[in-house]
């Protein structure tokens, strides 16, 4: 197997790529919380993109981190006027976005979409007291997308923008749609090629996504 990345970190510097992966997606499960992740994420990926407006919210309190507790309280930023998008992740819920007629899932689809959903703004209180609009942003936009299209488009957020630097595979810091129809799209896939997995299996890509968002939360935190 052509090792075309560098993929080595602390203990496992010299792991090839599928060792890389199994270690790094083992080492994200590592907790109840995330296991948890990663259940509600199989729950709503193995929809096919055939979601409610039920699925929406879950899938915004999943992304923002405010998947029920426990217990069934609330999260308590599970609102309005806070860091997790809460009106656009209601606006979703309320008119749940729609599959092309035509089922074309193509980068003309993903761009128009990530181009709307990006662009929406939501309140969010900042310092002073004073309450500023935000954008949705493309993270989040790559998640609505990535549900939508049944894993198709992977989720591009800051800690795989990490994962790829410590990989040599450098995107520009700024999160746009260009770059990440372009370059991380193809880097996700070709990254999974490199680890054995198979394209057309979303179980095998969750494995990827988990690996890179654990390997970049290590290294941003170095």
């Amino acid at each position: 197997m052509k090792k075309f990345f560098k993929v080595g970190y602390y203990e496992w510097d010299n792991a090839q790529p599928p060792v890389w992966l199994q270690k790094w997606s083992e080492l994200f499960l590592s907790s109840d919380e995330r296991r948890e992740d990663d259940r509600v994420y199989e729950s709503l990926i193995q929809k096919k993109g055939k979601l409610s407006g039920e699925d929406f919210e879950q899938i915004g309190r999943w992304k923002e981190g405010c998947l029920l507790k426990g217990d069934g309280k609330e999260h308590g930023r599970w609102k309005p006027k806070t860091p997790a998008a809460y009106d656009v992740w209601m606006e979703a819920k309320r008119n749940p976005p729609l599959l092309p007629p035509d089922g074309n899932l193509d980068d003309k689809f993903a761009e128009n979409f990530l181009k709307e959903w990006s662009e929406k703004r939501f309140a969010m209180p900042s310092k002073g007291g004073k309450v500023r609009n935000v954008r949705f942003g493309l993270s989040r936009a790559s998640t609505l997308l990535h549900f939508l299209s049944g894993g198709r488009f992977p989720i591009y957020d800051s800690l795989v923008w990490y994962a790829l630097r410590r990989m040599t595979l450098r995107l520009p810091w700024e999160m746009t749609i260009d770059p990440y129809l372009k370059q991380f799209c193809h880097h996700f896939y070709s990254i999974a090629s490199s680890c054995g997995l198979d394209k057309n299996r979303t179980d095998e890509l969750r494995k990827l996504d988990n690996a890179l968002r654990c390997y970049g939360k290590r290294e941003r935190c170095d």
